[in-house]
């Protein structure tokens, strides 16, 4: 017999076990690994009231066991502990473009017919030079509607008037929005019929946001769970973004506080969870 639970938009829905399993074979857990949690979940279902009860007795068990599967289980939720302000998430995504071969420059203030715009980055590849629009949202169930698409490509075009033959300014070939979650149909068929590249949690299908970071091994340092949430903003305040630098940012961990006996652990923690080193 199924069970109803509160998702994270407040909505109540059947739980669905198939998608469940779905959600924990994605990032590679064992099969008996998987089993024991649906007959757990199935067994057990008086003390799951939301998504986020199920969530939270999965991911602990996998920390336990499977500290590789937990990472990926666990990493739309780290891209949120990148928040609340968007700013480390545009420093992110500049990471994600560097790794596809873009030379990037955030923060670009750029002159345009009537206003002057602030571009969260600029990406430049050949004769391509993106202008990336990175929209963050706080929680997992908010997205991007078709306003964001509207008033990125009339930046756009506000900018692009000012262009002359010997122009200095940035000659901005395409438009791009990367967010954390995902798009409404509106914004997607508006982006697609003008021409706006767009990269969310699960779109594309493929080489979206999901697949990148783990195609180029671009873990946040949000992603290592053997950090507190305290000691993740830290971090990044001091410019540590990705687990993989963990090993070029010893002295900031000492500065946040952690002893050589913890850092050790973060380190071998890394080196098996996050794939550092790996080619």
């Amino acid at each position: 017999m199924g069970f109803t639970i509160k998702k994270d938009d407040n909505e109540i829905k059947e739980f669905d076990i198939e998608q469940f399993r779905r959600s924990i074979t994605r990032p590679g857990t064992s099969p008996a690994l998987i089993e024991e949690l649906v007959k757990y979940a199935q067994e057990n279902k008086s003390q799951f009231k939301t998504s986020d009860d199920i969530f939270g007795y999965t991911f602990e068990l996998l920390k336990q066991k499977e500290p590789q599967a937990a990472i990926k289980y666990n990493l739309k939720r780290a891209i949120l502990e990148l928040g609340p302000t968007g700013f480390p998430f545009e420093k992110f995504v500049a990471e994600i473009f560097k790794a596809q071969g873009y030379e990037t420059q955030t923060n670009q203030i750029v002159k345009g017919w009537c206003v002057d715009h602030e571009i969260d980055l600029i990406a430049t590849k050949g004769n391509d030079q993106f202008m990336v629009e990175c929209k963050f949202h706080n929680e997992l169930y908010e997205r991007s509607h078709v306003q964001v698409p509207l008033y990125t490509e009339a930046r756009y075009h506000d900018i692009k008037k000012t262009w002359k033959p010997d122009s200095p300014h940035h000659k901005l070939t395409h438009t791009w929005i990367v967010t954390n979650t995902s798009f409404t149909y509106e914004a997607l068929k508006y982006s697609n019929c003008v021409g706006i590249t767009l990269t969310s949690w699960d779109y594309p299908k493929t080489e979206n946001l999901a697949h990148l970071i783990v195609k180029y091994n671009l873990y946040p340092v949000t992603a290592l769970t053997s950090l507190t949430h305290a000691q993740k903003l830290s971090c990044i305040q001091e410019g540590f973004m990705l687990a993989k630098d963990v090993e070029k940012n010893i002295p900031v961990l000492k500065k946040i506080g952690l002893n050589d006996l913890e850092i050790q652990k973060i380190l071998e923690h890394c080196t098996f969870a996050c794939g550092m080193g790996e080619k």
